[in-house]
């Protein structure tokens, strides 16, 4: 292949084209920054400028080259402007619009006044190096901690195009004028006036994408870190809140047996008392959200084996009572474990009121299990057993009438089975979340 101006430009208008793509796709990805849409034309028109190069060689169209020169310096320009978007530079519209007037005032010059090859490419060369260095300082100003290392690198690449562009200055000052652009090939260094620029273009394209992205990843970060710090500070405000619902809970079962203590009439008194037992079930379910890492949920095993502890100490006599414990190690919300704590609050307790009637001691064996998203709770005693007239359905007591629509509220069933003893099974569908 013969390294001529036309296969030199043609090989840039496809570096160019590639960049423009790769910055394309970039800005479909990621518009949260401004200087992108800037950057992505500058893009575009340098490609352009590159494409119409070759076209000065083509005697019927060659007059569309007269606007290569002016549409890769314009695309110069919006580079310019992206950086000063992307660094949110104070927006001074004349700077990029004198860029443009006086490149088009001195290109213009020495095509219709004075037709100079010479003095388009100093013209040429001068202002983008003056451009290259501006966006060079502006990088080294702006840079921030995020994005500071490619900040750093882009801007050095733009220096170094601007100081190349300076002695690209010298150098066309020092050679002899050309006759014609068919006449760059033969002077060897010339040519570096088209081969630099792809390199570069290539390097500052690649470090305004990682500037991009670095940015981009900082800031996501940073949310992440606002949000980790929002939701501890949730979890600390919901963990207050149940330590204190727990406390007023304990007020009112406080007050719930001092009243019961000074009634009279024993009927009225153990009503009180049950409710101050059934409050004893939501305590102990806040006291455990309150100790617990998690604010919402509870292992079922840790939370019921403390509440039909707790039940039973309420009793006289509970250590003539055995309870064997089958708890599986399974998590569930507390929207579940509330009503689930206050159905065993009521079985356990039915039990030690009614079960064992006349006897001295007992068992009672509560089982817990998941499996394939089926909760399963079982209470057993060996007790006198529950009278076969006595079911859910038909209860009219107080008691069985509350496990009844808290099995429904869990969207669940239950149900009796008799035999030496009573079992109560309930199984219901574990909650998602």
């Amino acid at each position: 292949m013969k390294l001529d101006i036309t296969t030199i430009t043609l090989i840039a208008s496809i570096v160019y084209a590639t960049q423009t793509i790769a910055v394309f796709i970039q800005y479909k990805i990621n518009k949260t920054y401004k200087g992108f849409g800037a950057w992505l034309l500058g893009a575009v028109l340098q490609a352009v400028g590159f494409l119409l190069m070759p076209v000065v060689m083509m005697p019927s169209i060659w007059f569309m080259a007269i606007f290569a020169n002016p549409s890769v310096f314009i695309g110069q320009v919006m580079l310019d402007v992206g950086i000063a978007e992307f660094l949110e530079e104070k927006k001074r519209t004349w700077i990029p619009l004198s860029f443009a007037a006086a490149f088009i005032l001195g290109y213009v010059y020495f095509i219709v006044v004075d037709n100079s090859i010479q003095g388009r490419t100093v013209v040429i060369c001068l202002l983008t190096a003056i451009l290259s260095l501006k966006v060079a300082f502006s990088l080294f100003r702006g840079k921030e901690g995020p994005f500071a290392f490619s900040a750093d690198f882009t801007a050095f690449v733009f220096l170094a195009f601007g100081g190349f562009q300076i002695a690209m200055t010298v150098v066309t000052l020092v050679l002899p004028p050309l006759g014609s652009y068919a006449e760059i090939y033969k002077t060897p260094i010339r040519m570096f006036a088209f081969i630099v620029p792809i390199v570069v273009s290539m390097l500052w394209t690649f470090g305004f994408i990682l500037m991009i992205n670095q940015r981009l990843n900082a800031e996501n970060l940073e949310e992440r870190e606002k949000m980790r710090l929002l939701l501890a500070e949730k979890e600390l405000i919901l963990k207050d809140v149940h330590h204190r619902i727990k406390n007023n809970m304990s007020t009112v079962q406080g007050l719930l047996f001092l009243q019961a203590g000074t009634l009279k009439d024993s009927v009225s008194a153990a009503a009180l008392e049950d409710g101050a037992n059934r409050i004893q079930s939501m305590m102990v379910l806040y006291d455990k959200l309150y100790r617990s890492a998690a604010y919402d949920e509870l292992s079922v095993s840790e939370y019921l084996s403390t509440l039909i502890d707790e039940i039973i100490s309420n009793f006289p006599n509970a250590e003539s009572f055995r309870v064997e414990k089958r708890l599986g190690d399974f998590v569930l919300g507390s929207g579940t474990l509330q009503p689930l704590g206050l159905i065993v609050n009521e079985l356990i307790t039915n039990i030690l009121k009614y079960a064992f009637a006349g006897r001295t001691e007992g068992t009672i064996a509560v089982s817990a299990s998941l499996e394939a998203n089926l909760v399963s709770l079982s209470i057993a005693d060996d007790g006198n057993g529950m009278p076969e007239s006595i079911d859910f359905e038909n209860s009219t007591g107080f008691g069985l009438l509350l496990v009844k629509a808290l099995t429904k509220q869990l969207k669940g069933s239950i149900g009796i089975e008799r035999g030496k003893g009573t079992k109560i099974v309930l199984e219901f569908e574990k909650r998602p979340g």
